[in-house]
């Protein structure tokens, strides 16, 4: 099958999924699709899987979401993230967090009522003039934020593909 034919398929299923009218055999597909894919995106932007991670927990999208940020401090913080991904996302900051700083993230998700919540740290920060690039890795997350979050993913993966 060529390329435009996969993703025109894969866009299917997609939707579809998005509606949870999927089988148990076409889910099966659609998760096998959207590792294909991640793994394929990830290669290309030669990035390594981290132990134990499949290719679409890593991938990463460069996709402009509102997040509130509450520090341990108590500061709260809202920003635009830079990129997110199921584990995760960054951000521009004026304030400089330490790593490991644990925080609690408020991220409003497209065409969602209600915003994703859970708690988070730290794992990474940046200078960048006078801000910082701050990465927050997510704590564990039910299924169903999982899902929220792949589902933004791999809409934003699929608006960037021009096949």
């Amino acid at each position: 099958m060529a390329l435009r034919e996969w993703v025109a398929e894969f866009r299917k299923l997609h939707e579809r999924a998005r509606k949870k009218e999927l089988t148990d055999e076409e889910n099966t597909e659609y998760l096998r699709g959207r590792e294909e894919l991640a793994n394929a995106l990830l290669s290309a932007q030669q990035l390594d899987l981290k132990p134990g991670q499949t290719a679409r927990q890593s991938l990463r999208v460069q996709r402009t979401l509102q997040a509130d940020l509450i520090i341990s401090n108590g500061m709260t913080l809202r920003a635009m993230t830079l990129d997110i991904s199921v584990g995760g996302l960054a951000a521009m900051l004026g304030y400089c967090p330490t790593v490991g700083e644990p925080a609690t993230v408020t991220l409003r998700l497209p065409d969602e009522p209600a915003p994703l919540v859970c708690k988070a740290i730290v794992s990474g920060v940046k200078r960048q003039g006078p801000a910082f690039r701050v990465s927050l890795s997510f704590g564990p997350l039910p299924a169903t934020d999982r899902d929220r979050l792949g589902f933004v993913v791999f809409d934003t993966v699929l608006e960037s593909l021009k096949v």
